[in-house]
């Protein structure tokens, strides 16, 4: 998928291409935790307004591959304002 020049190929990228695709008076946020031991925990929480809308958590290493490319793109398929490529 690859919308306004960023090209989502990696689960890696999840958080910047939804950062930068999400339509107006949508946010993604990364939250930190304590639980954290290495950089391959994340926790992303996506809002419209102040409304938690999706919560997307877990480790990079134990995701079966592209699961957050297939995420990121059905959930810009279900919001409004989104204009896929």
């Amino acid at each position: 998928m690859n919308i306004q020049g960023f090209p989502l190929e990696s689960d890696l990228d999840f958080y910047c291409f939804l950062k930068l695709n999400l339509p107006a008076g949508y946010e993604i946020v990364a939250e930190p935790q304590k639980s954290y031991y290495s950089e391959w925990q994340f926790c992303y929480k996506v809002y419209r307004g102040p409304e938690l809308l999706k919560t997307y958590e877990g480790n990079f290493r134990n995701l079966p591959p592209g699961s957050l490319v297939r995420s990121a793109t059905a959930l810009l398929s279900e919001l409004p304002g989104t204009n896929q490529c």
